[in-house]
């Protein structure tokens, strides 16, 4: 699990075949999204599963975001 959040940032070391990637920040900038879908892309590429997991608590703007990142990863 890498886990993005405001207090920290888990090492960015994938370990397994699959990946859970939990974006937890209060906001992302678009260039903060598209460094994600970037990493996420190439770890899909290697062959491992992501899921990626959005904060959606007072967040109106998760769904969005997950759709973005869906969408530029498959």
């Amino acid at each position: 699990m890498i886990q993005d959040a405001d207090e920290h940032t888990t090492p960015l070391v994938v370990t397994a075949r699959f990946s859970y990637l939990r974006l937890r920040k209060s906001s992302y900038s678009p260039e903060d999204l598209a460094s994600w879908r970037e990493r996420a892309r190439a770890w899909v590429a290697d062959g491992v599963d992501v899921y990626v997991y959005i904060k959606h608590e007072e967040n109106p703007d998760a769904p969005r975001i997950a759709l973005d990142l869906a969408s530029g990863i498959t």
